[in-house]
């Protein structure tokens, strides 16, 4: 018997590999995408962090809207280097994402985004928070 793979989980390897694919992110961060943020690794980086999934179905077919926050890290003093690598993000995932793992991706859409200097950490971080809706296949 095997295990279905989580929508949470095939949604966050859907926009992985999306991102793994743009050039433009790859310059700026390597390969450098976690699922928390990550130990002994010096930023940028970015996190594919929270999520959380609600039922969204109709009687006819099943659904989830899934809120989920990326986020990207940089060791700079201000956010501009953290919003270029949000910058990139929102390029990389304007197209369709292909459906994986038994999920239909119907719709990904920014939601909100907040920019935060920690003067503590000496952190920038930009959070995008998007809100999609699957469907299993």
């Amino acid at each position: 018997m095997s295990v279905p793979v989580h929508p949470i989980a095939s949604l966050k390897a859907a926009i992985r590999t999306r991102l793994m694919a743009n050039a433009d992110l790859v310059a700026l961060i390597g390969n450098a995408i976690h699922d928390a943020p990550p130990r002994g690794i010096s930023p940028p980086y970015l996190v594919l962090g929270d999520a959380d999934a609600r039922e969204a179905g109709t009687p006819e077919r099943d659904g989830l809207k899934i809120e989920l926050e990326i986020t990207a890290v940089t060791a700079e003093r201000g956010t501009a280097a953290a919003l270029a690598i949000a910058s990139a993000v929102s390029v990389a995932l304007q197209t369709p994402l292909p459906s994986s793992d038994g999920q239909h991706l119907m719709v990904l859409a920014f939601r909100q985004m907040s920019t935060r200097y920690d003067p503590t950490l000496q952190l920038a971080r930009v959070v995008q928070r998007l809100n999609a809706f699957t469907e299993p296949l």
